[in-house]
């Protein structure tokens, strides 16, 4: 099948969106299928990744690092896209983004399947009023008509589904996020309980914080435990200032972007905080 991915935002870019995206598309590739996937960055360009094409739109701005907005016409681009190419399916991710109500419009112009998933489990948490606000409009409107509009929806937890049926009183089904399967190791692995892993963006409400405070009371009430926290986002230099003023620079690591490979060797015999 020919299976175009309509999303914000991808590899390069990481997060749990991204990564679940990039396994699906590099899955379906393996196993015969034709996916395109289709994200916005600071400029045009089409690429192959293993396989799997990618075409990268231009972006007008982008606000917390995340939420980036596409040039006027972008529809009109992504329907004649869509048409040339001969799509099957469409699959747009997350309520709230541009690219996925612009990919259901242009989908639904030309009578191609939507598939969305929904990886929200809430509204957008934030302390600023003004995005508080505004992402509550968004949900109640363009939210509201893409979950509604879609032929399926998926969500990436219980959690998940319960908010569409919330939101938009949509029936969802659960598909867990996708990771690209890896050969597992030979050498044994070491239980190690008092080291916390964070994996995470650094954004208002992903919790970070909490691990931070979490971490320090445990220290304080004698427990040797110790952390790190991988993620980057708009709050790191919050994150890195919170270790110094909690008195972790010790026993906490804020290690920024890694690989998935480093993520692995991060949690083998951890705990992981979520």
């Amino acid at each position: 099948m020919r299976i175009a991915f309509i999303v914000n935002n991808y590899p390069p870019n990481i997060g749990g969106l991204e990564l679940h995206v990039q396994a699906l598309a590099s899955t379906l590739h393996e196993q015969g299928h034709e996916p395109l996937v289709v994200a916005l960055g600071d400029k045009t360009e089409t690429r192959n990744d293993d396989g799997v094409e990618v075409l990268v739109l231009p972006q007008r701005f982008k606000i917390g690092g995340l939420l980036g907005f596409p040039h006027f016409g972008t529809k009109r681009r992504l329907t004649r896209l869509l048409k040339a190419r001969q799509i099957e399916v469409v699959s747009v991710h997350t309520r709230f983004f541009p690219m996925s109500y612009l990919g259901w419009r242009a989908a639904r112009s030309l009578r191609i399947p939507v598939v969305h998933t929904e990886h929200g489990s809430d509204h957008v948490a934030s302390n600023s009023p003004l995005i508080w606000i505004g992402s509550r409009m968004v949900d109640f409107t363009l939210g509201r008509a893409i979950l509604r509009g879609a032929d399926r929806v998926l969500g990436v937890s219980e959690e998940v589904t319960a908010f569409v049926y919330r939101l938009a009183k949509v029936k969802a089904e659960v598909f867990y996020n996708a990771i690209l399967p890896v050969q597992r190791s030979s050498e044994p692995i070491v239980d190690r309980p008092e080291r916390f892993v964070f994996v995470g963006r650094l954004v208002p409400g992903k919790g970070w914080d909490t691990f931070l405070e979490t971490v320090a009371r445990l220290r304080a009430e004698g427990l040797n435990v110790t952390g790190e926290v991988l993620g980057t986002g708009p709050d790191e230099v919050r994150a890195r200032q919170m270790v110094s003023d909690l008195h972790l620079v010790e026993a906490v690591a804020v290690r920024g972007r890694v690989s998935q490979p480093e993520v692995r060797a991060a949690l083998r015999g951890a705990t992981l905080v979520n």
